[in-house]
């Protein structure tokens, strides 16, 4: 057993995983291996080999994102330029790789295109000019993934 990690299973001929890991900081280990010839070579000195195996854990996509927003709403006045950062949508997410990494999206309640969203950085920005006297309120929808697969 290496590390309780891994052990070698000699009717199989195979490095096997012993637990989980999950939660693990390390991303690489190397494992030593040691062959030998069990029937003792010339003059009967064992004969072996070691080499080292490298295995490279990679971290699975099982942690959906979460927004971390404390706040969510924000007031606007109607002579705010287009162009104006109003909000930042913030999000966290366990995993680590592309499994941690964000796309921010507006899927509902984006009236006239009003607004939009940058999908890497999360800023909310005004895309058109407000109209107290058409529309007093939006209620956005915002939707937050990670780039890991399944």
């Amino acid at each position: 057993v290496v590390g309780g990690f891994f052990s070698w299973n000699s009717s199989l001929n195979a490095l096997e995983v012993q637990q989980s890991f999950q939660n693990i900081s390390a991303l690489l280990y190397v494992v030593e291996l040691q062959v030998a010839n069990t029937e003792f070579g010339v003059g009967g000195v064992l004969v072996f080999t070691r080499f080292n195996v490298s295995v490279r854990i990679i971290d699975s996509n099982d942690n959906t994102p979460i927004f971390t927003n404390t706040e969510n709403s924000t007031a606007l006045g109607e002579e705010t330029p287009v162009g104006t950062v109003v909000f930042t949508l913030t999000a966290t997410d366990a995993d680590s790789d592309a499994a941690g990494v964000f796309d921010f999206s507006l899927v509902d309640g984006n009236v006239n295109d009003t607004f939009s969203v940058n999908g890497t950085s999360g800023e909310l920005v005004l895309a058109k000019a407000l109209d107290f006297e058409n529309l007093t309120e939006y209620q956005l929808v915002c939707e937050v993934r990670d780039r890991g697969r399944p």
